[in-house]
């Protein structure tokens, strides 16, 4: 099969300081977050050319064809009627999963040029309740689920998957989703990157004005 090489931006940690970002930059500098990544040359084999296909229990993901009757996949609304359902059936095909939820999307229009993972098993758990949180609506009975349907499918046994696919008519000629075979990772080289929400701080202080 054929191979390349590419620079990819990881994360570079500063001892000392918190690895991550604020979503929305809070009101004063804050020096406790670092945010910085260094390039490293590897090595990019070619995804569709392996000796053996890469699958979700070697590797951590797989590729499949699946063409889409969504035309349009910058409308929300037609994502949301048509491929939601596509994906459902994706997932409950590859996986054997009684029960598929959608809960989100994200239409690319630049690369994320630094290597990174969405989900740990940590923040897996954390997504799930947020998710519930907010109510999961459901296609199929066009209501939001009640509660205690919630808490029952998520005492089950659960996993999440991202699902990618290329919607320009054009193939992929630069930036190429690239994906880590994850038994090549050591748990020595993960890194805990935070995504952390800004705090409003309300000082508790009487204040006068004298106005001319």
């Amino acid at each position: 099969h054929s191979r390349d090489t590419a620079s990819l931006n990881y994360q570079a940690p500063q001892p000392g300081m918190r690895l991550g970002r604020y979503i929305v930059a809070p009101s004063h500098f804050q020096y406790d977050v670092h945010d910085a990544t260094s390039p490293s040359i590897v090595t990019l084999h070619n995804g569709r050319e392996l000796p053996s296909p890469a699958s979700l229990e070697t590797c951590g993901f797989e590729i499949h064809s699946g063409p889409s009757a969504c035309e349009n996949f910058r409308n929300d609304a037609e994502v949301l009627r048509v491929y939601y359902q596509e994906v459902r059936k994706l997932i409950r095909l590859v996986t054997g999963a009684k029960q598929v939820i959608v809960f989100d999307h994200t239409v690319r229009t630049e690369p994320l040029l630094r290597v990174h993972s969405d989900y740990t098993e940590e923040s897996a758990a954390s997504v799930v309740k947020q998710v519930a949180e907010r109510g999961i609506y459901s296609q199929k009975h066009a209501k939001l689920l009640p509660k205690a349907d919630i808490d029952s499918l998520f005492a089950q046994h659960f996993a999440l998957f991202n699902v990618w696919r290329n919607i320009s008519t054009e193939p992929v000629m630069s930036f190429p989703l690239a994906l880590c075979d994850a038994r090549t990772v050591s748990d020595s080289d993960r890194l805990y990157y935070e995504i952390i929400q800004s705090t409003t701080e309300k000082w508790k202080a009487d204040w006068k004005a004298f106005p001319a």
